[in-house]
């Protein structure tokens, strides 16, 4: 997969970019402030529908056209795979919603309009930051999106899993801020709907995100191994944000050693096993989670 050409409008301090793109490896060089940066932007954010460097898509827009009826950035990327090519298109408008104005995303795919989880898989890239030195040493929501962002490229039954499962875990959430509000109490069974969902979703999750820290595994162990001249192991460790053994504990936790369990052979680490394990440690926190008026296990705590 490459991209042969790239077309940016309106995007970053780029008015207008026409960039047909070589084979090959490409180097970028130039000054300070001439957009080598918004370039690797762009190519990411059309892989992905998000920024790296921000998280409002507002600054996407060039900021000459701000002042417009209707200020936009477009992103247009051609594509060539070995089984066809695309071309991927994202528009990106400051819209005017009465007294306010919000950002609209419209992604389409050879001209047909797309959901925006639709793009990802469509370009595959790999970005790496000096910052990137804290999925080591920052906090585990750098290592979820990581592991999120990773997947949702290669792998759409995963991507729709992260996104039904947040939506999951928000009308959970809102349901025991209510049960704390009336001091933990209520129909319990409420939840019923609710943890079946999650207890889904969320072990399609863990599930993909176990095959892939073993896969880093491997493929770091062969660096490492290289690099100490083998005189120290490297072990990658997925620590789920539930208990898959013990159900009855709503605050522990299993560490799947990488380099112990087979992510799809072993009957404990199937999806159906997993699901239930979840749901049971779901059920069995219920009375807690309600008294702390949000879900302290599952995939958003691993």
């Amino acid at each position: 997969m490459r991209i042969t050409h790239l077309s940016l409008t309106n995007f970053r301090n780029y008015a207008r970019l026409e960039l047909t793109i070589p084979r090959g490896s490409v180097l970028l060089h130039g000054d300070n402030a001439q957009g080598k940066t918004s370039l690797l932007e762009a190519v990411y954010y059309l892989a992905t529908s998000r920024s790296p460097y921000t998280t409002s898509d507002r600054e996407l827009i060039n900021w000459l056209v701000e002042e417009d009826p209707l200020p936009f950035a477009r992103l247009v990327a051609e594509v060539e795979t070995k089984e066809d090519t695309r071309r991927i298109e994202v528009t990106v408008v400051n819209e005017q919603r009465g007294r306010h104005r919000r950002i609209a995303k419209e992604v389409r795919v050879n001209g047909v309009r797309r959901r925006v989880m639709d793009l990802l898989g469509q370009v595959r890239v790999v970005m790496f930051l000096p910052r990137d030195l804290s999925l080591i040493e920052g906090s585990p929501s750098l290592r979820r999106r990581y592991l999120n962002i990773t997947l949702c490229q290669a792998d759409q039954t995963y991507c729709r899993a992260v996104s039904d499962y947040e939506k999951t875990l928000r009308q959970r959430n809102a349901l025991l801020r209510q049960f704390q509000e009336r001091g933990g109490q209520g129909d319990f069974s409420q939840f019923d709907f609710w943890d079946e969902r999650l207890a889904e979703d969320g072990a399609t999750i863990v599930r993909g995100r176990y095959a892939l820290v073993r896969e880093l595994e491997r493929r770091a162990q062969e660096i490492h191994r290289e690099l100490s001249g083998e005189g120290e192991h490297l072990r990658l460790r997925y620590e789920p944000g539930f208990d898959a053994a013990e159900a009855s504990s709503p605050e522990g936790q299993l560490a799947f050693g990488a380099g112990e369990l087979g992510a799809a052979a072993l009957p404990r680490l199937s999806h159906r096993k997993l699901s239930e394990h979840f749901h049971a440690a779901l059920v069995a926190g219920r009375r807690h989670h309600a008294r702390r008026g949000v879900t302290t296990i599952g995939p958003q705590r691993d």
